[in-house]
């Protein structure tokens, strides 16, 4: 049984690691292939491109919240060795799948004329558009497909496969955009064959690595396509369509009102917090998600006395890693900003902080809706989600509407609501079934590591004081100095068995080499 948990600890460090990679080569090929593509497309050809991805985004709603019911059944067959019904599983959700995607992608292909109409696409780029939008939608159909091999994967606890993928679609995907553009030429309708090409790569990837962990059981049969398995798989996956919904309302929502109240500039002012809070968040989330494994299996072998310190220490692990990652923009982060995009904007560096430090705290409670997704029934972190889509919803409206709020009010409290549910609503409602103590939970997860963070923010602040320089040099130097000492509280209040389990880990490692 101990070396069971030694090797479940090992394999979650290595999803992790490897989720932090895929998640930093996606940074980066996004920073090198945007503006590439602006460059050899044009700005309005570009622009033709976003238009056609905001649509395929505005999509997958089609999905129904199916990606993360599909991990949990097949996490729940693969733990109890019920490979019948990972099959049925498998080829309902294909099914239905298959349905939705062509549902969205003849939906893409008859609304072109429209696309082209109303937003006065010109004639010279007509062809290369119809041939855009013919590549996402069927790069659609295809990304819903993946949804269930993918899902196979992670339910056998290899996110470590599955980030591979990603890393290899990723280089893949800039590889071709580069390497047809300076041979062929460019144009937007390569651009989406080269989107395409990678979208089918991934596909053939996760089916192929699929059928190496679980055998035939992966593959389409239409006589194990089941109708209780559908009713049990449409019913939780319609629970986390609303979710998904209800988390729309509490971010993307309110800037919409927020650009319709204060005015179209305030929505581009948030454009940095939202990029940065989103990219913090990305590299959290690759912590978290292989939990809803670990739930799974420590659900089917009934060790719920280990869920509170599994729960705990993983909780404490992403509040530390992620403060960290938010340091930088509390302490240096008008100075951060004034480099990156300029003078002006870099006024806003207050509210990169908030944004940044509420993603941190969001996501560290988002431990807590991974293990209860992996075990537990999601409703109490549906319905307040919803609560507080609605509350900050109307809040923002009444507040810039009536109460004459500007853009620091409108985010303190958007993100405020986020912040409570999250902190208290999701941490209380789920302590009885993880089997964790509240008041432990917020000292060891929340109330430690901010006090390092603010001692680190106080010494920083010191050291500004102290050198009082608007220099590159004494900005590196300073943020150098203030996350080194950032990183020394961190250690010491990392909890004892997630230091025990990396020490092994690169014990191990080094031993191997």
């Amino acid at each position: 049984m101990i070396r069971r948990f030694h090797s479940r600890s090992k394999q979650f460090m290595i999803n992790v690691g490897s989720g932090i990679a895929s998640q930093m080569v996606l940074v980066i090929v996004g920073i090198i292939l945007l503006p590439y593509a602006m460059w050899r497309l044009g700005i309005t050809a570009y622009g033709v491109y976003e238009l056609a991805a905001s649509i395929i985004v505005f999509l997958q709603f089609l999905q129904l919240g199916m990606s993360p019911t599909i991990i949990r059944f097949c996490n729940q067959s693969i733990a109890t060795n019920d490979y019948d019904l990972l099959r049925k599983i498998s080829s309902t959700a294909q099914l239905v799948l298959g349905v939705l995607g062509l549902v969205g992608m003849f939906g893409v292909v008859a609304l072109t004329p429209f696309f082209l109409g109303f937003y006065g696409i010109s004639k010279e780029l007509h062809s290369q558009t119809i041939g855009l939008l013919c590549c996402m939608s069927l790069a659609f159909l295809v990304r819903m497909l993946l949804i269930v091999p993918n899902g196979l994967i992670l339910g056998n606890n290899r996110y470590d496969l599955t980030n591979g993928v990603e890393i290899a679609a990723n280089v893949l995907r800039l590889a071709l955009v580069v390497g047809v553009f300076e041979t062929f030429g460019p144009s937007v309708f390569v651009f989406g064959l080269c989107i395409l090409s990678t979208q089918l790569f991934r596909l053939v990837a996760c089916f192929f690595l699929a059928i190496r962990l679980n055998g035939s059981s992966v593959l389409f049969s239409t006589r194990h396509v089941d109708f209780n398995t559908l009713r049990s798989i449409t019913g939780f996956s319609l629970l986390m369509f609303v979710n998904s919904v209800a988390l729309y309302m509490v971010m993307q929502l309110p800037i919409l009102i927020i650009g319709k109240t204060l005015g179209v500039e305030y929505v581009a002012l948030l454009a940095p917090a939202k990029l940065l809070a989103s990219t913090l968040s990305g590299v959290l989330v690759k912590i978290c998600t292989p939990l809803v494994s670990v739930a799974s299996q420590l659900k089917a072998k009934n060790r719920f006395e280990d869920f509170g310190r599994w729960t705990i220490s993983i909780a404490a692990m992403v509040s530390l890693i992620g403060l960290g990652l938010a340091l930088p923009f509390c302490t240096y982060g008008d100075r951060i900003l004034q480099l990156w995009v300029g003078a002006e904007v870099a006024a806003i560096w207050v509210m990169v902080a908030i944004f940044v430090l509420g993603a941190v705290v969001a996501q560290t409670a988002g431990v807590i809706h991974y293990m209860a997704l992996g075990s537990a029934d999601m409703r109490p972190a549906v319905y307040s989600q919803i609560a507080v889509g609605c509350i900050a919803s109307i809040g923002v409206t009444v507040g810039t509407i009536y109460c004459e709020w500007g853009l620091l009010y409108s985010v303190c409290f958007l993100l405020g609501c986020r912040v409570l549910r999250n902190l208290l609503v999701l941490t209380l409602a789920y302590s009885k079934h993880l089997n964790y103590d509240v008041l432990q939970f917020l000292r060891l997860v929340y109330m430690r590591p901010f006090i390092a963070l603010l001692f680190a923010c106080a010494v920083a602040w010191g050291g500004r004081k102290i050198w009082q320089s608007d220099s590159v040099f004494a900005t590196g130097f300073g943020l150098t100095i203030t996350l080194a000492v950032y990183v020394c509280l961190a250690i010491m209040l990392m909890p004892p068995t997630i230091k025990k389990r990396l020490h092994q880990f690169w014990s191990l490692k080094f031993n191997s080499t």
